[in-house]
């Protein structure tokens, strides 16, 4: 029986995925992507595909079929639903962030200077 190690068998399974995507086969490189659990290679699967929203229903589907990890299910859910609008919701917080800590300094005390009364 053969054994591969952790680097090498992730090293092939990513060189399949990219072979994959050049050959026009989407749906099996979703499909290795998926079976490794890497949501970061079903990201560029689906970054590379000509059909986007086609692809992420057919990962959305098989997910929903096979995969028993709930929480990777919810992943792969949240990952399909609308990932423009998480990248929105990613900005508004960024943007509420640099908001908060520029009121933050703003609004923080400032020393203040003695009056000296004249004598």
């Amino acid at each position: 029986m053969l054994y591969l190690s952790l680097p090498l068998l992730t090293t092939t399974t990513t060189t399949v995925t990219a072979r994959c995507c050049t050959d026009g086969q989407y749906e099996q490189a979703v499909g290795l992507a998926l079976e490794a659990r890497r949501l970061d290679w079903l990201r560029s699967v689906v970054s590379t595909a000509p059909d986007a929203a086609a692809l992420l229903s057919y990962a959305l589907r098989v997910t929903q079929r096979l995969v028993v990890n709930r929480d990777f299910r919810q992943q792969v859910r949240l990952l399909s639903t609308c990932p423009p609008l998480l990248l929105l919701f990613y900005l508004l917080y960024l943007l509420a962030a640099v908001c908060i800590l520029l009121a933050a300094v703003c609004i923080s005390p400032r020393p203040h200077r003695c009056h000296v009364p004249w004598t």
